[in-house]
């Protein structure tokens, strides 16, 4: 199964970077390529906390990453192998490793809520005007204020 790996990341309430391409790693189960866009996205999150370390920032809590998969994020609790993760390359279980040293934490987030789909996937009218408006973007031609 290929898969795509959609994400973005923000500060508050600031998208600033988003990406959206083809998973490199062919999974066997929907749960495995999800928790492997997990890891790919996770690995960039830790990059991305390792520069704002260089330039003197103290973070005193773990990052935040939203999924919306809680096959996921029980996989990522719990070190027992199941049959559809048995196959599963260890370098994926850094997930684990990430939130046993408090650099991020795993948070359930629905996939209506997913501002990443608001860049990747074709809505209703009326979900992309309120992802829209939750990031803050205006809607072009109008002149009232967002």
């Amino acid at each position: 199964m290929m898969s795509t790996l959609d994400y973005c990341f923000a500060i508050g309430e600031s998208i600033f970077y988003w990406n959206s391409k083809k998973q490199s790693v062919v999974a066997h189960f929907t749960a495995e390529a999800e928790y492997i866009a997990t890891y790919m996205v996770a690995k960039q999150l830790i990059w991305l906390m390792k520069l704002v370390n260089d330039m003197d920032f103290d973070q005193r809590s773990p990052t935040e990453l939203f999924c919306d998969n809680t096959s996921v994020i029980a996989i990522s609790k719990d070190s027992v192998f199941h049959d559809r993760t048995k196959y599963m390359k260890i370098k994926f279980y850094a997930i684990k490793q990430f939130q046993q040293e408090r650099e991020l934490k795993l948070i359930y987030y629905t996939t209506k809520e997913q501002l990443a789909n608001l860049f990747i996937k074709p809505l209703a009218k009326d979900r992309f005007e309120a992802l829209r408006e939750r990031i803050g973007m205006c809607s072009f031609g109008t002149k009232e204020e967002c």
